[in-house]
């Protein structure tokens, strides 16, 4: 698992807006994890957190600042899902 890892799957979500609607579709952050390792990437929910609170050059994708939150809640046991109508396409 690495930090590289969660980076490298993150930007393929801000690039791909197949992978980025299925995302959006997912009912909590284990689908997420799942389709993360189905691409080949392997990063826990806090590496995906520490990549999101890294400054960048671009705007971090409000989609994906929700699904790391959600990645890292659940991680942490407070169980939040994903609302898929809450998240822009």
């Amino acid at each position: 698992m690495s930090i590289q890892s969660a980076k490298a799957f993150l930007e393929l979500v801000q690039k791909d807006t197949g992978l980025h609607s299925r995302l959006a579709r997912c009912r909590d952050s284990m689908e997420i994890m799942d389709i993360a390792r189905e691409k080949g990437y392997d990063f826990t929910p806090d590496e995906a957190r520490m990549v999101m609170e890294q400054p960048c050059d671009g705007v971090h994708d409000r989609m994906l600042e929700m699904l790391v939150q959600s990645l890292y809640a659940r991680s942490q046991g407070h169980g939040k899902k994903v609302d898929s109508h809450a998240v822009p396409a």
